[in-house]
């Protein structure tokens, strides 16, 4: 197809034996010419016929489909130490059209620091939101495979975080990876194993699904760096507003009434979400660092029955997600999520329903931790969001830039949709980012006018973004500008 240089299959080989029809997906990274990389009615029209594509190809999810150029691939994994995925760099895709553009820049990438693992965007999306979410679903196809999928893809992420090779048979994860590759003794690849064994003909394995999420929050546990925590004085308990007073009594009321709730959760805090979903709380539920499998399972239940995994309580959605003790008292783990702040958005948002607030929540991060953490987090955003027609249309990806470009200019963290659109509407003083930022769309005729408009704000937008980077790569500059005296955030600059 003309302006199509390359095409590569990221992972999940069709022809793979783990690759099961209906349940995996063809991850391709389309490379585009740079005369029309930039036109977006091209890229819309290539878009809607890989959609139409999808309809003989049912393994081909175009939301997965990410659009790049040869220069951004091959300058980017060299500027960048983070890869756009923990586990996977160009040099692991395959070609499967066009011509090879990688160079020796994308071919032999310098690695990935272990020790920064845990802030990639991409870290704990899979203990956090897959895995669980995984476990309270009730797979279709009667098996387990995206349970163990899940966990295996989880368990492979902390085996990097921990400087050990991962086991990649032909530059892809597999269904079949030897247990063998796992340190032996380990429960958690033990009942990895079992619920392999049985996963797809297991129409209910709740209670060996429940233990391997277990077994995946005690491993991530066992990596958080509690001891590098300094606090700054007493953590704050921050009272609920009117609203989050219904929210946060209803929830008090269910623990207490539920005896198994009221004896197994040691804390749990709620926040609204950062910059993705308006209305939407999340809730973190804390358990002890000792809690027994039998335990665990009892408090699945219970918490099943009496809240759900996603809930609604006066209108407010909820979000549920599961930590135990050390690894809700490490604030690291925030760091590894999408959108960018979201450690110094629960510090300043997130209130106390049941226990004690966790010591970090006093603690401000430095501006080279957070400097560093917009280098890891960019790649991802570029990566995923620049060239995507299906992502225009989330408003969360065109936030999470404002907010990266907000802090390299000015050092400014605003974490908050409005409180965001309002800073960037004084500070950046521009109608055509006003606009797009302020914009959700339905369905209508003006969207096709606001998508161009919004294509090329995004290349205009990681443009920026990169050249702030590059004036803090080898030192940690000064900011470009001065933060604002919005009080809400100037308390949060750097």
């Amino acid at each position: 197809m003309s302006g199509v240089e390359a095409v590569y299959v990221r992972h999940s080989r069709p022809w793979s034996p783990g690759f099961v029809v209906g349940q995996s997906d063809l991850d391709l990274t389309i490379v585009l010419s740079e005369t029309i990389a930039d036109d977006p009615d091209w890229l819309e029209n290539l878009y809607a016929w890989i959609c139409a594509a999808e309809r003989w190809h049912f393994y081909l999810n175009p939301r997965d489909v990410r659009f790049t150029t040869a220069r951004a691939l091959n300058e980017r994994t060299a500027l960048y130490s983070s890869p756009v995925e923990i586990l996977y760099t160009p040099a692991h895709w395959q070609l499967i059209a066009g011509r090879e553009v990688r160079d020796a820049r994308a071919l032999e990438p310098a690695p990935f620091p272990a020790a920064d693992h845990s802030r990639h965007p991409e870290f704990n999306k899979w203990w956090r939101r897959q895995l669980p979410t995984r476990v309270f679903t009730i797979d279709t196809l009667g098996s387990c495979r995206g349970t163990f999928r899940g966990a295996l893809k989880n368990q492979l992420h902390l085996m990097a975080t921990d400087g050990e090779p991962v086991p990649m048979p032909g530059d892809h994860i597999s269904d079949e990876i030897p247990y063998q590759a796992f340190r032996n003794g380990d429960a958690f690849p033990l009942r990895l194993a079992k619920l392999y064994d049985d996963y797809f003909r297991a129409t209910d394995a709740r209670a060996l699904e429940t233990q391997v999420l277990l077994d995946a929050l005690r491993e991530v546990a066992a990596r958080c760096p509690v001891e590098e925590i300094t606090a700054t004085g007493t953590p704050p308990r921050r009272a609920p507003d009117p609203d989050e007073r219904i929210l946060a009594d209803e929830l008090a009321a269910r623990i207490a009434a539920d005896p198994v709730l009221d004896r197994t959760v040691v804390a749990v805090f709620a926040y609204a979400d950062s910059l993705e979903v308006a209305g939407r709380y999340r809730i973190e539920w804390v358990l002890a660092d000792d809690i027994s499998d039998a335990d665990f399972e009892s408090f699945i239940h219970a918490f099943e029955a009496s809240v759900g995994m996603e809930a609604d309580i006066d209108g407010s959605m909820l979000l549920s997600s599961f930590h135990l003790e050390r690894m809700a008292a490490s604030p690291f783990l925030y760091d590894g999520e999408s959108p960018p702040f979201l450690r110094e958005h629960v510090e300043r948002y997130a209130f106390v329903i049941r226990g004690e607030a966790p010591a970090w929540w006093s603690g401000a991060a430095s501006h080279a931790d957070r400097l560093e953490r917009c280098r890891i987090a960019f790649p991802f955003y570029a990566f995923n969001f620049e060239r995507s027609p299906a992502r225009f249309r989330a408003p969360v990806y065109h936030l999470s830039l404002a907010s990266l470009r907000l802090y390299l200019e000015t050092g400014i963290v605003a974490t908050e949709r409005d409180e965001l659109r309002s800073i960037c509407r004084d500070v950046f003083d521009d109608p055509v980012h006003e606009e797009i930022l302020e914009c959700e769309l339905e369905e209508d005729e003006s969207r096709a006018a606001y998508e161009r408009e919004a294509f090329a704000h995004v290349v205009r937008e990681c443009a920026r973004i990169e050249a702030l980077l590059a004036k803090t790569r080898d030192a940690d500059a000064p900011f470009d500008g001065e933060a604002t005296s919005s009080p809400a955030a100037s308390s949060l600059s750097g």
